[in-house]
């Protein structure tokens, strides 16, 4: 009796040692959760409910963002939780569920981002391919079933694990990888680095095609403006994501869209009328002009460029670290610094989907506006209350 209850003081104490090198830790969790979950719901709710126009463009946002939320939900409890018992993680359902969450979350994303790369892919190099909206639903639905299949494993892979210290002479408990059929979950870390390096090799292949895509029909862009011989036929012709775009699966063409597409051409042609006249300030505005309405045109193709390098970026750690994990038994024996650097790396993932909104109102002029009304509207009401 008195045996235990001197193990368990020194598990404690061990415990609480570990535990205070991961306060900063805890700290950038914080605002992973907070970002993510505020920013992520914001993007839901907008998309969905507020945005006037539906564009086949914007279709995968929100579920993007849905898978974002969870991520930064589960991903965060489940960090905080394993930060608050580092070496007394005793709870072996909660762990393997968290885990299980946590891989499927992340293959669910990957999916999808090669789902939209496609479809992005299509819409700029192969204009004349339909991408329905029947086949985005499917997409979806085969991203989540692949996301759960592929991560399977992890409910025998995980569990809690005896890890001894020889100082205090005593044993903890945390959630991590078993050594148990350490074979299988070599081959199963293996794998999940397979198809992250396949998905981002993927991801590169598609992404070069279409910005080599854009660049070719910038300068023919650029310089028929500068011709002059850009009509309101060679426009409408070109493939470009522009607010002109709307899906194809939609027999009603809102009015907004219309007076959208009416200002643009409007705006094309008097350009060109003042290009004809040659002079040296309008060639200026000129350049400004084509550069401006090339980003605004392309803008989505640039914005899932950038939400998918970030993810190459922030989950190259985790899926190092975890072959790592796999193939040292004691690769978590290391001093309290190195196990809160490592974990730092290890979470790094979680900034993807935390940043991800910020993202969209980057890049996505119509979401910002909607933003700013919402904003606006709770700060006057709020004030209104106030007096």
């Amino acid at each position: 009796m008195a045996s235990t209850k001197i193990q368990d003081e020194r598990l404690t104490e061990w415990n609480n040692n570990v535990l205070k090198y991961l306060i900063p830790n805890d700290v950038i969790l914080s605002l992973y959760l907070i970002l993510g979950i505020t920013g992520n719901i914001t993007v839901i709710l907008v998309y969905v409910f507020k945005m006037k126009v539906k564009r086949d463009d914007r279709f995968f946002i929100p579920v993007l963002a849905s898978v974002d939320f969870i991520a930064c939900l589960i991903g965060a409890s489940y960090a905080f939780a394993w930060n608050i018992l580092p070496v007394n993680f005793k709870n072996r359902i909660a762990c393997v569920a968290l885990s299980f969450v946590s891989q499927g979350v992340t293959i669910v994303s990957a999916s999808l981002l090669i789902i939209i790369a496609v479809q992005r892919y299509l819409k700029v190099c192969k204009p004349s391919f339909n991408f329905t909206q029947k086949m985005k639903y499917f997409c979806t639905i085969l991203a989540v079933c692949f996301g759960c299949a592929f991560s399977v494993p992890i409910l025998f892979c995980y569990g809690v694990v005896e890890i001894y210290n020889p100082m205090l002479n005593v044993t903890g408990y945390w959630c991590g990888q078993k050594r148990q059929n350490i074979e299988h979950v070599i081959i199963h870390d293996i794998s999940a680095a397979l198809f992250a390096i396949i998905a981002s090799l993927v991801l590169i292949i598609l992404y070069i095609l279409i910005g080599t895509t854009i660049y070719r029909k910038f300068i023919m862009f650029h310089e028929s403006m500068k011709q002059g011989k850009y009509t309101k036929n060679q426009w409408s012709s070109v493939e470009l994501e522009s607010e002109l775009a709307v899906d194809k699966d939609n027999d009603k063409k809102s009015s907004r869209s219309r007076a959208n597409s009416i200002e643009d051409l409007v705006e094309c042609d008097t350009y060109r009328r003042k290009i004809k006249r040659g002079s040296a300030d309008t060639l200026d505005q000129g350049r400004f002009f084509t550069i401006g309405q090339h980003f605004r045109t392309h803008r989505y193709s640039y914005m899932f460029m950038t939400i998918t390098a970030l993810f190459i970026i922030a989950y190259t750690p985790r899926v190092t670290l975890m072959i790592l994990e796999s193939l040292d038994p004691n690769f978590w024996n290391k001093p309290n610094e190195a196990i809160a650097g490592f974990l730092f790396l290890y979470r790094m993932y979680l900034l993807n989907h935390a940043v991800n909104p910020f993202i969209y109102t980057f890049f996505d002029t119509r979401f910002r506006k909607a933003v700013s009304e919402i904003f606006c509207y709770c700060c006057s009401t709020r004030k209104s209350m106030s007096l």
